[in-house]
């Protein structure tokens, strides 16, 4: 439960009315299945965590295939809650990715 505050994780009602969410994101993700479409002709940012042992850098690279125009590739320090942990590097590389 990586990411979720403490006070949360401690408090039974709260803990009942998230897990609901959390439980059918986890389903999506186990469950998907990938289906080759064309390219999209509009440029592709891939953000990640340098430490996230669930989305690794192959992962991530594969998000160039899925364009033919620009692809990049920003991976941050942290795990998959990376947007605690490198908040202004990240808004930093999105205000520069939002710019082009």
């Amino acid at each position: 439960m990586q990411g979720i505050p403490k006070e949360v994780l401690d408090d039974p009602a709260l803990m009942r009315a998230i897990l609901p969410t959390l439980e059918a994101d986890a389903a999506l993700y186990r469950n998907y299945i990938y289906a080759e479409e064309a390219p999209l002709p509009l440029p592709v940012r891939a953000y990640g965590g340098a430490d996230d042992p669930n989305v690794r850098r192959e992962h991530l690279d594969g998000w160039a295939e899925q364009t033919t125009a620009s692809f990049a590739l920003r991976v941050f320090p942290g795990g998959h809650f990376y947007l605690a942990t490198a908040r202004e590097p990240l808004v930093q590389a999105l205000e520069k990715d939002l710019a082009c």
